[in-house]
């Protein structure tokens, strides 16, 4: 029996609690091909019969993005690298496992199934920003900067700031050499490494720039939460994402944030915004101008 492409359920009607459902489940099918293509651990021999099973459920299932074992192919597929090299995996690795996990929830239950997935996107969600508020909250390295501030100079926080700050990228690399140079020294010597700020008042926008992540993770994950239809929710999770996107590339984590994110759009507009936001950052992953 031939393969009918047109089985593939991409353009099925959402709910009415729930109307961007179908396009949430094409941005997360882009966003894990592009993350396992960029993915750096390889086991071929694990992953080929388990990527072969997933493109088999794609074609010739009726409705592959509501059925089970389309995303619980998905699900084995993704499991494979933690039990691999359980620390090479990054954050949204195990974010993506839950969402996956959730979605598979959502297409075996017959009803409240709108209610299920929104609970799960609403609880990843704040999860994630939340615990990440938490964690760097009870650092004291992060709080009083010093983190923030090393990790500007080491060209791995504010890469965009090269472009923007004439003598910025002639500092980074000076910094850079000098932690080549330290790192190669005996360390029983107790050298010390002096390095350059890139711009006036470093220490300063360090520690702001910890204090709002902290505050704009925390305040977007709990209104994200309990007001998730709330336009305003949506604002202050917009702006943690442009927040984490020019400090630091965060082009895949962010990539499924805006997935879920636009599942739960209030309107119209909002799914444009979300949408629009997906597209730039997977564009990112693909070309390899974020972090994967």
């Amino acid at each position: 029996m031939p393969v009918n492409l047109n089985q593939i359920s991409w353009q099925n009607e959402g709910s009415k609690t729930l109307p961007f459902t179908p396009l949430f489940f094409q941005t997360l099918l882009i966003i894990l091909a592009l993350y396992n293509i960029k993915e750096p651990v390889s086991v071929t021999y694990l992953k080929l019969p388990v990527a072969i099973g997933i493109l088999t459920a794609m074609f010739f299932l009726q409705k592959p993005f509501h059925h089970p074992v389309f995303w619980g192919l998905w699900l084995g597929y993704f499991s494979i690298l933690p039990f691999i090299n359980f620390f090479s995996a990054a954050n949204h690795h195990f974010v993506a496992c839950y969402l996956l996990l959730a979605i598979i929830q959502y297409t075996l239950t017959s009803e409240n199934k709108d209610h299920i997935l929104r609970f799960h996107l609403r609880f990843i969600l704040m999860s994630v920003l939340v615990i990440s508020a938490l964690h760097k909250l009870l650092s004291p390295s992060y709080t009083n900067g010093a983190f923030f501030q090393f990790e500007m100079y080491m060209d791995v926080f504010l890469k965009p700031m090269k472009v923007l700050v004439p003598g910025w990228e002639t500092a980074i690399q000076e910094n850079l050499a000098a932690f080549r140079q330290l790192k190669i020294q005996n360390p029983n010597t107790a050298e010390a490494m002096q390095l350059k700020e890139p711009i006036r008042y470093a220490s300063a926008i360090a520690k702001a720039g910890s204090w709002l992540s902290i505050i704009f993770e925390a305040a977007a994950g709990i209104a994200i939460f309990f007001k998730s239809h709330n336009r305003f929710s949506h604002l202050l999770l917009l702006a943690t994402v442009a927040g984490v996107l020019f400090f630091r590339l965060e082009s895949g984590f962010l990539a499924i944030i805006s997935c879920m994110a636009l599942a739960l759009a209030p309107s119209n507009g909002w799914k444009n915004i979300w949408l629009f936001c997906f597209v730039i950052l997977a564009a990112m992953v693909a070309t390899g101008a974020g972090l994967r």
